[in-house]
């Protein structure tokens, strides 16, 4: 989720008041609308497959490879 925020495709917001000022804000910037959803669909392209490596990386532990480290 970190990385996700740093690279402008998440927004946070603390509470639920915030939450809805926040979506008020992107709801009614149809640039910023483009910018988040541009960015959020770039970080989605980029985790593709991060679900498979990590499945990888267990496999190898499992198995006692003590190269998991350099699996990616």
């Amino acid at each position: 989720m970190k990385k996700a925020e740093s690279e402008g495709a998440l927004l946070r917001a603390a509470d639920f008041t915030e939450a809805l000022r926040t979506a008020d804000e992107v709801l009614s910037d149809p640039a910023k609308r483009a910018e988040i959803g541009e960015k959020a669909a770039k970080f989605a392209q980029e985790q593709r497959g991060a679900t498979e490596r990590t499945i990888q990386v267990i496999d190898m532990l499992l198995k006692g490879d003590t190269n998991a480290d350099q699996a990616s």
